[in-house]
């Protein structure tokens, strides 16, 4: 599904006017207290992949509480291959090459789905971004997704269970419940709590680089060597690419 202008207007509309339940703040402000602990973890992927560090630590927190044995893909092992959607994936050697691969995987869906993106992490990409992560099956349904406003005023019931049945292995699929109520904060609670705002980046200080070589700062730091004001040797142009 692509981000269409009508489904930004909604997603700026929803979050603007968004407000946690005061019985889940506590839960909520203590879930982003964990994220900004271990937000240099976040860094390293999102320099890395090209994106704002509250995607993917937003992204663990939804599917696994912050457990640095569980992929982003879907909460699983990442030592161990995958066997929920999407299946087959892994292993990995490391929680960050995992989280790399996830999130290289959602960046290339993003840059599918929105035509002539201009690389802002605007507050309706990360949210459509998030929701893609997930799947669109609640628009189906007429609801707003869980996912992004539950403990808000936007979501009240509604959710899919997954259910494990056996088949010549075990496998898992989504049962509709119409009257079950989530449980679990959506990312937009936490993105409120964490002040995020429109990025074009994941750095937060000026930054200086080759500009052939564009914004992956580890690639930057493989090519040439250096991504501070010194030359570099192969294109003896430095300038300005990005700030916050």
């Amino acid at each position: 599904m692509a981000l269409t202008k009508g489904m930004a207007i909604g997603y700026d509309l929803l979050y603007k006017t968004a407000r946690v339940h005061d019985s889940k703040k506590d839960e909520v402000q203590e879930a982003v207290d964990l994220m900004l602990k271990n937000q240099e973890r976040y860094r390293e992927v999102a320099r890395t992949v090209g994106m704002p560090w509250e995607i993917p630590a937003c992204i663990h927190e939804m599917e696994f509480d912050q457990d640095f044995s569980r992929c982003l893909h879907n909460g699983q092992r990442w030592d161990r291959v995958t066997t929920k959607v999407p299946k087959g994936v892994g292993p990995f050697n490391s929680w960050y090459e995992s989280s790399v691969d996830a999130m290289t995987t959602l960046n290339k869906r993003m840059k599918s789905a929105i035509k002539d993106w201009d690389g802002i992490w605007t507050v309706p990409v990360a949210l459509y971004s998030f929701e893609m992560h997930n799947g669109f099956g609640f628009r189906k349904r007429g609801i707003n997704s869980p996912y992004l406003w539950s403990y808000t005023q936007h979501y009240t019931k509604g959710k899919y269970v997954e259910k494990r049945y056996w088949c010549f292995g075990w496998k898992y699929r989504s049962v509709w419940k119409p009257n079950m109520v989530s449980e679990q904060c959506g990312v937009a609670s936490y993105l409120k709590l964490l002040e995020f705002a429109n990025k074009k980046t994941i750095e937060e200080t000026k930054i200086t680089a080759c500009k052939h070589f564009g914004m992956n700062i580890d690639q930057l730091k493989g090519v040439c060597g250096s991504i501070d004001s010194s030359v570099c040797e192969k294109c003896k142009n430095f300038e300005i690419i990005y700030e916050k």
